[in-house]
């Protein structure tokens, strides 16, 4: 749908996959987001802006 190209993580068990310090192989089958962000479900503020896009 937005033609983002296939990335091999997905070969190795990642199945969630986000900036690269927040993204882990899921630790639990039934979650398939659980490898992400520590298992909380928080962005890590790594993307974050301190001011407003102009």
């Amino acid at each position: 749908a937005n033609k983002i190209s296939y990335l091999p993580q997905y070969d190795r068990g990642f199945s969630s996959i986000g900036c690269e310090p927040c993204t882990a192989i899921p630790n639990d089958p039934n979650n398939l987001r659980s490898g992400r962000w520590g298992g909380q479900k928080l962005e890590c503020g790594i993307h974050t802006f301190s001011e407003p896009l102009k």
